[in-house]
């Protein structure tokens, strides 16, 4: 069973889902720089970290984005909380640029650029922070949180052909 949303007036267009987690009912606003124990306010964060993210239980989820190109696999042997969820887009988005994701950015000039501005920014607000560019820096600016959609004929147009599909797959929304 959820907690009631954030708005008890409207219902979800996502009744699977927790409704913190759900970009039509969630007031829940975080930025993926930090990490989620940090950058979301303490009540929130402990209230909702070890609800579960689904009303039937789920093991198994994909999170894509319009934003980038990456896919992030959540397994579990029990099941998926609002935790796991956002300790997975955290974790995700830290890790370094590898040189194929590089040749494709360095091919475009403005991208490029945005990429190279936002580690500097990155490295300045941490300069011990390790130097190389991470799948944040792809973001620039639009690194908050925003909620869980629904869109599959978005999944099915990023799946890999002949890459297996997941049942549970959810569009991040990101804003600036």
């Amino acid at each position: 069973m959820f907690i009631a949303t954030n708005n008890p007036q409207r219902s979800s267009k996502y009744p699977s889902i927790n409704p913190v987690l759900a970009e039509d009912t969630t007031l829940l606003r975080f930025d993926l720089k930090q990490k989620p124990s940090v950058s979301i306010i303490p009540s929130t964060y402990y209230t909702h970290r070890v609800t579960t993210a689904f009303a039937r239980p789920t093991q198994r989820m994909r999170l894509i984005s319009k934003v980038f190109p990456w896919t992030i696999d959540i397994e579990s042997q029990s099941p998926i909380t609002c935790g796991d969820i956002w300790e997975a887009m955290h974790f995700a988005l830290q890790e370094p640029i590898v040189e194929s994701e590089w040749g494709f950015i360095a091919r475009d000039g403005k991208l490029r650029e945005a990429v190279e501005a936002a580690t500097k920014k990155r490295l300045a607000a941490d300069p011990t922070a390790d130097k190389r560019a991470r799948r944040i820096d792809f973001l620039g600016d639009t690194t908050l949180f925003r909620g869980l959609e629904k869109d599959d004929d978005f999944a099915k147009q990023v799946l890999v052909p002949g890459g297996k599909g997941c049942s549970e797959t959810w569009v991040i929304k990101l804003i600036a």
